[in-house]
């Protein structure tokens, strides 16, 4: 997950989303890197990026919510669903949260592949999927496919 970081910032920095090359990104650049993202105290909305990632690390301590979180696009969703989001997900515990994003998987390998892009809209759905857990972590699978249909739709 920690590798994300520094090629998003990487990719922030210089405009350009073609650096691949291993030379340029090494191990201590991007230790440098991560230092300096979480250095920057950016407050979005009254929300620092190291709220969202304390969340990250409480929710990690469940199984299902870990290996959601390492799933990049679900990744990018959350910091920018937890936004909005925020105060509900600080209630949640890391098994009510991994209950919830097994929920959401569930429903996410019933879209059809062939007619969406999948990683397009496991990014968007996810965010929407949190911007409104404190809802959609009721909802049962047949429910929330309809809202990921709906979501798709519009």
């Amino acid at each position: 997950l920690l590798q994300d970081f520094p090629k998003g910032y990487l990719a922030f920095f210089t405009n350009s989303v073609h650096n691949e090359n291993n030379k340029i990104i090494s191990e201590k650049m991007d230790e440098i890197i991560v230092g300096n993202i979480m250095a920057t105290a950016v407050v979005e909305n009254g929300l620092e990026f190291q709220q969202v990632l304390e969340l990250v690390d409480k929710f990690s301590a469940n199984e299902s919510g870990k290996s959601w979180l390492k799933t990049q696009n679900n990744f990018i969703g959350f910091c920018v669903g937890a936004k909005s989001s925020y105060n509900d997900l600080v209630e949640m515990s890391a098994n009510d949260f991994g209950k919830a994003v097994e929920m959401f998987d569930g429903a996410f390998k019933s879209i059809d592949a062939a007619k969406v892009n999948l990683g397009k809209y496991r990014r968007e759905l996810s965010k929407k999927f949190i911007e409104k857990i404190s809802e959609l972590k009721r909802a049962n699978d047949i429910e929330l496919l309809s809202y990921f249909s709906d979501e798709i739709a519009a």
